[in-house]
C-alpha cells in the first residue's frame, strides 16, 4: 500500500527498476520504512473495552516526534549485527539504540484497528480480528547510511556531479571493487533495517 506523495525522484511507494545498483535517494533514505500489521490473539469486542489500555500501550512502548528517544536501551536483533562493518554504523549504532522503538514525525504511526477477512487471502480464515498497524522505519541511520554511500558514489563518478542525488546509484562495480568497501554498503543498509 504506497503511501502516495512525493519521494526524492520517485513517488513513496513507487517501485525503479535497476541493472546491478542501488539509489538510495531515489525515494527516500528511511531504509526499511515500510508498513506493519500484527494480527492480535484478542476478541475483536476487546478494541473498544481495552481502548485506554491499548491507547496507554502504544504511549509507553513508541516515543513519537523529531527528536524523540529512549534513555533505556531496548533489545533487539539488529543491534547484534557487526556495526562495526563501517564507519557510518559503528558511528551511529549509539543513535540507532536511542531511537528504536521511537516513531519520528511525518507520515510515521502506530495504530489499532480491526481487520476483515472475507476470504483466506490474509493467510487467515475469514472473519473480523484486532490488528495492531505502524509504519515506521530506521530514522537517522538509514538516512547516514544512504546519504555516505551515495557521497562515496558521487565522489567516484565526478563526471556525474551535475546529476541531484536522487538520480544517483551505487553501483555494484563501485560496491564490488573496493571503492566502497566491497560488502560494507550491503552490511550497512542490513544494521539500519529495525
Amino acid at each position: 500500500m504506497p503511501d502516495a506523495h512525493s519521494g526524492y525522484g520517485l513517488p513513496i511507494g513507487g517501485v525503479l527498476a535497476t541493472d546491478h545498483a542501488v539509489i538510495p535517494y531515489a525515494v527516500g533514505v528511511d531504509i526499511a520504512c515500510r508498513m506493519k500489521m500484527t494480527v492480535l490473539d484478542l476478541p475483536t469486542s476487546q478494541l473498544h473495552q481495552m481502548i485506554s489500555r491499548l491507547t496507554a500501550a502504544i504511549e509507553e512502548e513508541t516515543a513519537f516526534g523529531v527528536g524523540s528517544v529512549f534513555k533505556k536501551r531496548r533489545e533487539h536483533s539488529v543491534l547484534d549485527e557487526d556495526w562495526s562493518i563501517s564507519s557510518v554504523t559503528q558511528k551511529n549504532k549509539d543513535r540507532a539504540w536511542t531511537q528504536l522503538g521511537t516513531s519520528g514525525s511525518g507520515n510515521h504511526f502506530v495504530e489499532f484497528g480491526l481487520l476483515y477477512c472475507t476470504h483466506d487471502t490474509c493467510g487467515l480464515p475469514p472473519g473480523e480480528y484486532l490488528a495492531l498497524l505502524s509504519h515506521s522505519g530506521s530514522r537517522g541511520t538509514g538516512a547516514a547510511v544512504c546519504n555516505h554511500y551515495s557521497k562515496l558514489e558521487m565522489e567516484h563518478h565526478r563526471d556525474l556531479q551535475g546529476l541531484s542525488s536522487a538520480c544517483m546509484a551505487v553501483t555494484r562495480q563501485c560496491r564490488g571493487s573496493g571503492i566502497l568497501g566491497g560488502d560494507k554498503f550491503d552490511g550497512s543498509v542490513r544494521c539500519s533495517k529495525p
